[in-house]
């Protein structure tokens, strides 16, 4: 990387790691649903959103991956939301006003209610941010009245299937309001209302269930990365109720093979100085090491 103005490749109107946390089709629509009605009310004529609109206009709360903008200067990240994420209760209410949304009838309540918690999110079918009923947040994600098959219904069977087959999933849950199947994901991207990456910013995944982190200067201001590992450990049982490995050491390849040295549920340290002894190969009636 050099100092410079870079342009996102192949004509993209926006780089490809940023574009992921702006909206797709269905939180795209409610933006230019808000923009017309906006401009009715100021007798203007509407204006075309541009990618950069629609990433900054989404609401920071329940934006997803782990990136957050803010103009610089600025202290509050972009979008503030102001009426808060809806809970449960408000699940039939969410499912009224995305029927109007898609019928082209809903009113100016119905946009503000649902524009922060639904504009966030990606994908063509209608949804919306909620807090579930354990306080963790989730996405809703209702029926079309032109649906001739359970969308919702299938994708719950895919993932019990998934689950069964030794794939890691989210929390989910398929649930009836209104007499129709709403299908309650748990957001992936978060741990207990945070976002994963509130450690650090220096996060290379290495595959759906492992990552490096750099925490040499955590934002939790944790002394150490056996406390940080070992406070990610907690929070993933306490949500998940999965366990989870971790190796600490002072570069990527011994935190490696430190986190084989107590899987599936404990972490081990490699400090400085004793990296070439930990690299070794152990006899056969110890612990092993191998890299994966």
């Amino acid at each position: 990387m050099t100092r410079g103005t870079f342009a996102p490749p192949g004509g993209l109107p926006i780089f490809g790691a940023k574009g992921d946390s702006a909206p797709d089709t269905w939180g795209k629509r409610l933006m230019r649903r808000a923009e017309r009605r906006l401009a009715e009310r100021s007798g203007r004529a509407v204006r075309a959103l541009s990618e950069s609109d629609h990433l900054l206009g989404v609401a920071d709360e329940t934006r997803l991956s782990a990136l957050r903008f803010r103009r610089p200067g600025q202290k509050t990240f972009r979008a503030p939301i102001h009426d808060g994420v809806p809970a449960m209760i408000e699940l039939g209410r969410l499912l009224s006003i995305t029927e109007r949304v898609l019928r082209d009838e809903e009113t100016d309540e119905d946009l503000r209610l649902l524009f922060a918690p639904g504009s966030s999110l990606g994908g063509a079918r209608p949804k919306a941010s909620v807090i579930d009923q354990h306080g963790c947040l989730s996405i809703a994600e209702f029926p079309k009245e032109t649906d001739e098959d359970s969308i919702e219904l299938w994708e719950e069977i895919a993932l019990r299937l998934a689950d069964r087959a030794g794939i890691a999933t989210p929390h989910h849950q398929l649930i009836e309001v209104a007499g129709k199947p709403v299908m309650l994901s748990r957001r992936f991207d978060r741990d207990d209302q945070a976002r994963i990456a509130e450690y650090t910013d220096l996060i290379e995944p290495l595959s759906l269930d492992e990552a490096f982190l750099d925490v040499s200067e955590n934002r939790r201001g944790l002394a150490t990365a056996t406390d940080t590992a070992r406070e990610i450990r907690a929070r993933i049982l306490q949500t998940t109720g999965l366990t989870a490995s971790a190796g600490v050491s002072y570069n990527k390849f011994l935190a490696k093979l430190a986190s084989d040295q107590r899987k599936p549920n404990g972490q081990f340290v490699v400090p400085p100085g004793k990296g070439e002894a930990s690299s070794r190969p152990c006899r056969s009636d110890g612990p092993t090491v191998s890299a994966r």
